[in-house]
């Protein structure tokens, strides 16, 4: 079960699709399934501690972290390789999906983070160091917003898949303008 804020339907939606696509462009992916509602729907509203939540259901992949894995061999690493080429590939043909709302890990959106963040930040230093960066995205974005859109599995870090490189979670990050 995966518990979303309420406002974030458009992105589980989306989640969701992309899920049910990849399963039909690449059955044997190891990703996790939706497991729709009685109507079809791909979660429901509930109310947890008086506020609105989104409530989810995909299926369950066995294993461990890959981080908690010690012996890395060849062939699991090229496992891993296999599985994010091939999620990659089967991300890639998502059509129609419409535009999720940006997030903070968007590269488009990271000024903006960092913006909200700076007011928490104390060191004199850093500050500096993260406005200049901030200032350096604000100008790379205008080159960032010709370039098409596209849907990619953008977290596939080794604590999103188990040791048998099964994907276990899956963020979905827009590229492009």
């Amino acid at each position: 079960m995966k518990v979303a804020a309420a406002g974030e339907r458009a992105a589980v939606g989306l989640q969701a699709k992309l899920l049910q696509h990849i399963a039909l462009a690449d059955p044997g992916l190891p990703v996790p399934r939706v497991v729709s509602t009685v109507g079809g729907d791909e979660a429901l509203t509930a109310q947890v501690e008086g506020r609105d939540v989104l409530v989810r259901l995909v299926t369950w992949l066995p294993g461990r972290c890959f981080t908690d894995t010690v012996a890395r061999s060849r062939e699991l690493l090229a496992d891993l390789g296999s599985v994010a080429g091939r999620l990659g590939a089967a991300a890639s043909t998502l059509t129609g999906c419409g535009v999720p709302e940006p997030h903070y890990w968007d590269i488009a959106k990271s000024g903006e983070a960092l913006a909200d963040c700076l007011p928490f930040v104390t060191d004199d230093r850093l500050r500096r160091a993260l406005e200049r960066m901030r200032s350096w995205l604000s100008a790379e974005n205008a080159r960032l917003s010709v370039l098409p859109l596209a849907v990619v599995h953008g977290q596939c870090h080794l604590a999103y898949v188990d040791h048998a490189a099964a994907v276990v979670n899956l963020a979905i990050v827009m590229v492009g303008g």
